[in-house]
């Protein structure tokens, strides 16, 4: 008599937490958790990962990248399973002033010239570490494009502004030296589709960028859509 037995049973795989991280913070399982596995023939069952990144399709997007990390159990006899662990990457959350030492930030749907902003330096930031060329801004709620700055420099021309999402100030500089951009109006008009909106209207816009360490970043403040003034 020949009795044969097959172990056609998979090992349970449990994956660790989906964690939440800030660009730059360590990613690798050691810091995020590691999958633990079981087995009814095996007691040590193969455990092994793989990552899909993610990126973020829109630049105002809090989030930078998600990394779907796919934990697999492969017991001695070939049989494996799967689970997922989500790692949510964030960009880095700066400090930006529109029109600096202005308050409201009106914003004339007819306006010409430059638009004015400001990333802000900060005890944390030093805004030398800032990739100008990747600046872009645009709309919080991701409709229409973006847009690059004309030109940029280092002033103190700033303060930040802790209060409401939209409330501002007129302070300007605080000690810090800030990344002072220009943005084409007109330009920022159009593609950010801002002639949709009424006056009276705040608007977040976001500026959105690099770090020299690759680390990407957004910046939040808001505009006041002002009655449509032809300017000279």
């Amino acid at each position: 008599q020949t009795i044969t037995v097959v172990d056609t049973t998979p090992p349970e795989v449990f994956c660790p937490s989906d964690v939440v991280v800030s660009c730059g913070a360590p990613t690798d399982p050691g810091s995020t958790g590691t999958a633990t596995a079981s087995d009814n023939c095996d007691t040590d069952p193969d455990v092994a990962y793989f990552d899909v990144v993610v990126p973020s399709s829109c630049l105002a997007d809090p989030v930078q990248e998600t990394i779907e990390r796919t934990w697999v159990a492969t017991d001695a006899c070939g049989n494996a399973t799967a689970c997922l662990q989500t790692i949510t990457v964030l960009r880095l959350d700066l400090e930006l002033d529109i029109k600096p030492e202005s308050c409201p930030n009106a914003y004339n749907l007819r306006g010409r010239g430059v638009f004015p902003v400001s990333l802000l330096g900060t005890v944390d930031l030093d805004v030398t570490q800032i990739d100008p060329v990747t600046v872009r801004i645009s709309r919080q709620d991701c409709v229409g494009g973006a847009v690059a700055p004309l030109r940029w420099s280092l002033e103190d021309n700033a303060t930040p502004y802790t209060g409401d999402p939209c409330g501002c100030h007129t302070l300007g500089g605080d000690g810090y030296v800030d990344l002072a951009l220009k943005f084409k109006h007109a330009e920022v008009t159009t593609v950010l589709e801002l002639d949709s909106f009424a006056a009276g209207t705040e608007v977040p816009l976001v500026v959105s960028g690099t770090l020299m360490d690759g680390c990407e970043f957004i910046a939040t403040d808001c505009i006041l859509i002002t009655p449509n003034v032809q300017e000279e």
